[in-house]
């Protein structure tokens, strides 16, 4: 039998929370489990990631481009605090931070053409966000080998 365990939010939202998730999918591989992990985006107050992606989106759409370029450095921050709560200078750490980059920059890349277009739909606000967790997701992997 596969045991399923399912994070995110605030279980997944510091370096510390992290860490204690990561503990608890170790322990119930040394039982024996069979485990997947299903990790979603990082939330803590007052920074949820989704609410931030949305946060930068809206602005973007109200013409407001200096709110969704802050955004983008809040992330920048939640992501680079966690990251160096995790994992020393020599692991792949600089490889992570470089990914994590790349989900920005796409994130900028897109609140830069909602500014000029003065356009989200619906469904690209909704692919925006499920992209922005499914990056994140990504690079979260390794802490749980």
């Amino acid at each position: 039998m596969t045991l399923v365990m399912k994070f995110g939010g605030t279980s997944v939202g510091s370096a510390a929370a992290f860490k204690r998730t990561v503990s608890l999918v170790q322990q119930s591989v040394r039982q024996g489990e069979k485990v997947v992990v299903v990790v979603s985006a990082m939330g803590s107050k007052p920074e949820k990631v989704t609410d931030l992606l949305l946060q930068g989106a809206r602005s973007a759409l109200g013409g407001d481009g200096e709110s969704s370029r802050s955004v983008a450095d809040q992330l920048r921050r939640v992501h680079y605090e966690a990251i160096d709560g995790l994992l020393a200078p020599e692991q792949e750490r600089q490889q992570i931070l470089a990914q994590i980059n790349r989900f920005i920059d796409r994130f900028e890349a897109l609140c830069r053409a909602v500014l000029v277009l003065g356009e989200l739909t619906p469904s690209r606000l909704r692919r925006h966000q499920r992209d922005g967790r499914a990056d994140e997701c990504k690079n979260s992997g390794g802490c749980f080998a």
